[in-house]
């Protein structure tokens, strides 16, 4: 689906899919779509367990990116496009009786140990992994 909604954003937006990228059988905790808008190379970012979506620069520095915000939000209510804001912030995790708490938001498939062995600095950092 979010493949489809990444070229679609060709005739909705304009923008030039460059590579879309699903990282089957690698411990990647997102999708990707590469694209090319107003002669800016964006990455887009999925979340493979929420309909949550970011944008990275190339150099995959998250960053608020206006047009393509509002593209989603008029034609794809459902995904929820967190901020470079949001991404960057610090990491405080509480854990309670229902999971993991990772800023204002609960999290089911991250564990404490991934926590410890990894150590992560952000929000961010936590979504958008690579953690195997």
């Amino acid at each position: 689906m979010f493949k489809k909604i990444v070229y679609s954003l060709e005739y909705l937006l304009g923008v030039k899919v460059l590579d879309y990228k699903e990282y089957r059988g690698i411990c990647c905790s997102y999708f990707e779509a590469i694209v090319e808008y107003r002669n800016e190379v964006i990455s887009i970012w999925l979340l493979r367990d929420q309909p949550w979506i970011v944008f990275t620069s190339h150099s995959s520095i998250f960053i608020n990116h206006p047009p393509l915000t509002g593209a989603f939000h008029s034609y794809y209510p459902g995904y929820r496009i967190l901020t470079a804001e949001e991404l960057n912030e610090p990491l405080e995790i509480l854990v309670n009786k229902d999971g993991l708490q990772i800023g204002k938001e609960l999290i089911h498939h991250f564990s404490l140990y991934d926590m410890n062995y990894w150590q992560p600095k952000t929000v961010g950092d936590v979504l958008f992994n690579w953690w195997d």
